[in-house]
């Protein structure tokens, strides 16, 4: 005990943590409810999501998280990390403004850097909207029409670099159950 304050110890920590992130047994829960509950839901790869979801909750169908996925209930997208989690429609909405100036400062990495270097990134994410405006452009397709716009540029870094500066999610089929194996290329990203 230090100051009066006791000290916990590892293992009350570690419990701690899985009942926070309910991996401490199967919940009675919604996915929407655990996916809220956790607030985002890491989703790098597709496949990720469902086995977490079916880790957690008692009654889990391959079926349910689809759904959410397909009404938008649910929705993919760059957040913490600047990786693809998934959190609810609503929470996306607060989500994003609070987490976009983190996400942004990986703009500054050699990684995009040396590709938008000299660009001015208010003009890419203003040509970005208008390609987006009322359509699903796959992240290939994006990349392709911005070096059009922006020659000499890697057209996936730009199209990358999208994803940290504007709120974009990535539709179905993209994150369904099944597109684990398929290259990022080919899975239908940002729209």
């Amino acid at each position: 005990m230090r100051s009066g304050v006791p000290e916990l110890s590892r293992r009350v920590l570690n419990r701690t943590l899985l009942e926070r992130q309910l991996l401490a047994r199967r919940v009675p829960r919604t996915p929407l409810e655990a996916i809220e509950h956790l607030v985002a839901m890491q989703a790098q790869m597709p496949n990720g999501p469902y086995v977490g979801l079916w880790a957690r909750l008692e009654n889990f169908r391959h079926d349910d998280l689809t759904a959410l996925l397909e009404s938008r209930d649910v929705v993919h997208a760059t957040m913490l990390r600047c990786t693809q989690h998934l959190a609810s429609g609503e929470d996306f909405r607060w989500l994003w403004p609070t987490v976009a100036p983190a996400v942004r400062k990986a703009l500054t990495d050699a990684y995009y850097a040396t590709q938008i270097e000299g660009m001015d990134l208010d003009e890419l994410a203003r040509v970005s909207r208008q390609l987006l405006t009322g359509k699903t452009l796959t992240r290939r397709d994006l990349g392709q029409l911005l070096t059009d716009r922006f020659p000499g540029r890697a057209p996936g870094r730009l199209a990358e670099a999208i994803e940290l500066l504007e709120a974009l999610v990535h539709p179905p089929p993209h994150s369904i159950w099944g597109r684990w194996g398929a290259s990022a290329w080919d899975t239908g990203h940002p729209g």
